[in-house]
């Protein structure tokens, strides 16, 4: 046991690694653990959160966890976990401790040989204790007395209580110290050994008084803690606990549940392990340590709600207890069989000579598609020849026939003959291609061609005077056999001149049918 003078974070450290090491001595342990954090070194909240979006909900327990733990988040490990559930809303629990301290901790487990793969608050234990124990229908306190801190855990209907109270079993050394003048290992030894203040040998009178002393003042400080925490959950009936469970090295205190019971007006009573769990012989302190015990064993078969362990340890803890594993995968893949290696080498060297091959080959056909495609270009281009001289060919042999009928024609008149023949092209599309090549595509509208004709018709009757009404008839006996062609679709701009005597002058514009001669 540590002086009075060493009861700080680094001495309560310091007295846990050399417990862990004396425990290692007497008995060899190894293998997984959880690792139980008491009230002192944690920091515990309940935050009440109205009904909104998971989103929203995220953004709110953010800013709580900013405003609500006392130190930088980058020296903490925090973590939540579900309460209750009431009418307003959830409320959820906000978890958090030192990282130096957890980091101090979990080296020294691994320095005796332990594993740790969670680190877990004491209200966590308690209410794991208080679901796996007792029924649904009872409402119990649990008080968990530590050390250094007591723990308070309670769910009711008004919400749940979760609570750190800075009382512990050092409190009442600490006072028959104060009494007494004594060092802290023996005022401890004194409070073990005198239970309710009666020595089991002959102690004086002034120990006896000191002790009963310091008994009844932490049972009623402990006791106006408790009723101050249950008053914030109401003062109806159902809000209330029906019975306080006491638990921890604390609890063992004799006379304890008496007292308590007097200032609660509740019944209190110390938490027993399950039957099939038994102490050591080593006493009521052993009986009453083995119930928290269990509960921590507990969470290596069901990972907990709560794991304070930071993810680097657990990382840590996870490839040490897998070292002789991870280091036979590794000799495993360092000296694999090289009748494997060297088979997959042959198997690559046969697939890259196939390639080189195919590639080869796709080069060679590659080549080939090139000269087709060219030869393809020629030949299209030598079809469009052929097709433009064909379309010659066939507009010239109409072009004749054409000539022939006008020509016909003329002669049925008779002292008739052309003095102009104008053809009136329309303008070429784009790509060059005339009348006979838009003719050629389906679909595609033919643009009209005109002929301006100009010519004379002789008066017989009248060779040196203006003409007659005759040569007027057979003018327009000309127009007509013009417009009977098979080859003219209309006639258009007619006009007529007899300025000249004997001679009658005419102009009309042929407008050629489609396909007859382009």
């Amino acid at each position: 046991m540590l002086p009075r003078a060493d009861r700080t974070e680094d001495g309560w450290l310091a007295e846990t690694a050399a417990a862990l090491t004396a425990v290692a001595r007497r008995g060899s342990l190894a293998g997984g653990c959880v690792l139980g954090l008491p009230g002192h070194l944690t920091f515990s909240r309940v935050v009440e959160l109205p009904r909104v979006t998971a989103r929203q909900r995220r953004r709110i327990i953010g800013f709580e966890v900013r405003q609500g733990i006392p130190l930088p988040l980058a020296e903490v490990v925090w973590a939540q976990a579900a309460a209750a559930e009431s009418s307003e809303g959830p409320e959820i629990v906000l978890t958090a401790a030192k990282r130096s301290m957890i980091e101090a901790l979990w080296a020294r487990l691994r320095a005796n040989g332990l594993y740790p793969v969670a680190a877990l608050p004491a209200w966590l234990v308690l209410r794991r204790g208080l679901a796996s124990g007792d029924p649904a229908t009872v409402r119990t306190l649990a008080v968990g007395i530590g050390a250094r801190s007591t723990q308070l855990v309670f769910a009711g209907a008004a919400g749940s209580c979760i609570r750190t109270l800075a009382l512990g079993g050092d409190t009442v050394t600490e006072k028959i110290v104060g009494e007494l003048g004594l060092d802290f290992a023996h005022a401890e030894a004194l409070k073990v050994a005198m239970p309710d203040g009666v020595a089991a040998t002959a102690t004086a009178e002034r120990e006896r008084v000191a002790v009963r002393s310091a008994m009844d003042e932490f049972s009623r400080r402990l006791g106006g803690e408790i009723l101050r925490s249950l008053a914030r959950l109401g003062s109806e009936s159902f809000h209330r606990p029906d019975r306080v469970c006491l638990s921890g090295r604390g609890a063992q205190i004799e006379g304890l549940p008496q007292r308590l019971a007097e200032h609660l007006g509740l019944p209190v009573g110390r938490r027993v392990p399950a039957q099939n769990l038994a102490g050591d012989g080593q006493g009521q302190i052993a009986t009453a340590l083995l119930a928290d015990l269990a509960d921590l064993a507990a969470a290596h078969r069901r990972p907990p709600a709560v794991n304070l362990l930071p993810w680097s340890l657990r990382w840590a803890t996870f490839c040490g207890r897998r070292r002789w594993a991870l280091t036979a995968a590794v000799l495993l893949l360092a000296f694999a069989p090289g009748g494997a290696i060297w088979r997959e080498r042959v198997v690559a060297a046969e697939a890259h000579r196939q390639a080189a091959a195919l590639g080869e080959e796709v080069a060679r056909l590659r080549q080939t598609d090139a000269r087709n495609r060219e030869n393809l270009e020629r030949l299209g281009a030598i079809r469009r020849r052929t097709a433009a001289l064909q379309r010659l060919v066939e507009a010239k042999r109409c072009w004749i026939s054409f000539l022939a009928d006008l020509q016909e024609r003329l002669n049925r008149i008779g002292d008739a003959w052309l003095e102009k023949l104008d053809v009136a092209l329309p303008p070429l599309p784009k790509g060059g291609a005339g009348a006979a090549t838009a003719r050629a595509a389906p679909g595609v509208a033919v643009p009209d061609v005109r002929i301006g004709l100009a010519g004379c018709l002789f008066d017989p009757e009248n060779p040196l005077g203006p003409v007659g009404e005759g040569s007027y008839g057979r003018a327009r006996g000309l127009l007509t056999q013009f417009r009977e062609s098979p080859f003219v679709a209309g006639l258009e701009d007619e006009r007529f001149d007899n300025s000249q005597p004997g001679v009658l002058r005419f102009e009309v514009t042929l407008l050629l049918a489609p396909g007859k001669v382009y």
